[in-house]
Formats: C-alpha cells, sequence, structure tokens
C-alpha cells in the first residue's frame, strides 16, 4: 500500500505522541511520591480518576482517534476536562505543587497536539490519501452489497508500521476482503471510502 504523502510528518506524530506517554509514565512516579505526605483517604479518589483520565488520552492516541476539547463537558462556552475542573473547583491544590502544574501542562498540552494531530489529518493528509485512492480504484468508493471489509481510520492508519500496512492490505489484494478507510472531516462528521479487489485498476491498493 502505497498512499502515504511523502514526504509524510513523521515530527509532528513523534512529538506529540511522545508528550502523552512521557506524561503518563512521569504521573504514575508522581502518584508514588504525593500520596505519602497527603490525606490518602480524600487524595485516592481522586488520583484514581486523574489515573484513568490520563490512561484514556493514552488509549484514544494508540487507537489512532486521540481525545479532543469537545470529548469533555462544557461550562458555559467552554470544555472542561477533568484536570481542568479540578483546578477550578480546587481540588488541584490538594496535591503536591509540582504534580499538579506538570497535570495542567499535559492536559492543555496534549489537547493541543491531539488537535493538531486532528487539523493535519483533516486538512492534509486526508485529503492527499483519499485522492490517492480514487486514483487507484474505480467508481465512487462506495461500499458492495453483502461484501465483508475490513475497516479502519486514516488517524489509526498513520500509526501503522510497513509490516502492519502490508498486512491490512494483504486480503484485499488476494481477493478475500475489501478495505473501507474512515476519513475525518470538519464538523465532527465522517466520510468513508471502500476499495473492493474487484474494484482496483492495477490489482494493488
Amino acid at each position: 500500500m502505497t498512499i502515504f504523502p511523502d514526504p509524510f510528518p513523521w515530527a509532528s506524530v513523534a512529538s506529540t505522541l511522545l508528550t502523552v506517554f512521557l506524561s503518563f509514565g512521569g504521573f504514575v512516579i508522581g502518584i508514588r511520591a504525593g500520596k505519602n505526605n497527603r490525606d490518602r483517604g480524600f487524595l485516592r479518589d481522586t488520583y484514581k480518576s486523574i489515573y484513568t483520565h490520563l490512561r484514556m488520552l493514552k488509549e484514544s492516541i494508540a487507537l489512532g482517534k486521540p481525545m479532543q476539547w469537545d470529548s469533555f463537558r462544557t461550562e458555559g462556552n467552554k470544555y472542561i476536562p477533568p484536570v481542568k475542573a479540578l483546578e477550578l473547583d480546587g481540588t488541584i491544590n490538594a496535591l503536591p505543587d509540582g504534580l499538579a502544574k506538570s497535570l495542567i501542562d499535559v492536559e492543555q498540552t496534549t489537547l493541543f497536539n491531539n488537535w493538531q494531530w486532528k487539523k493535519m489529518i483533516e486538512d492534509g493528509v486526508g485529503p492527499e490519501i483519499k485522492s490517492a485512492m480514487h486514483d487507484r480504484i474505480d467508481g465512487e468508493g462506495k461500499s458492495l452489497e453483502k461484501r465483508p471489509y475490513r475497516q479502519v481510520r486514516i488517524s489509526s492508519l498513520m500509526l501503522l508500521d510497513s509490516n502492519q500496512t502490508a498486512e491490512l492490505a494483504e486480503g484485499l489484494e488476494t481477493g478475500d476482503i475489501g478495505l473501507g478507510i474512515e476519513f475525518s472531516l470538519q464538523g465532527g462528521r465522517t466520510d468513508m471510502l471502500h476499495a473492493y479487489p474487484e474494484t482496483l485498476k492495477s490489482g494493488t491498493l
């Protein structure tokens, strides 16, 4: 499968992923230090909720669909993610000062990087891959009735290595199963292009 733009902005992607994974590991270490000096009963639930929040941020990136600001509740005209909520109600002050500051920075940086990732997909990579797919398939890329296909988000596709990409395309190229690539559009909408063995122009994507 050779539908990636050249050159691909791997540096930007790597920076986004590295920020979250390193911050997640640092938070686990911070928990151990902070819990020794604070009221364990009060903080247990707070640490648990923060840990769950960071884990969800991490897993959403690994799944290729990073959480955005609009993944969280609103207050007035602002989105309030969990750490921001702790800051607003004063709970953040019960945490060690260094850890509290780090959590605020991590959440803001992660969500900003996730937004940049989404914009890169929507405005840059996505349209190029969509155009490349249209060049390689017959028709408009609609699904074929009763024909199975593997579904993958365009942002997930960006995270696959060469071996995983080859495995994804193997069924398509051997005639067993189709491939549906889901594209994120502005306004939270999505679109999907389908490719099947019989719709490929050259026998390979």
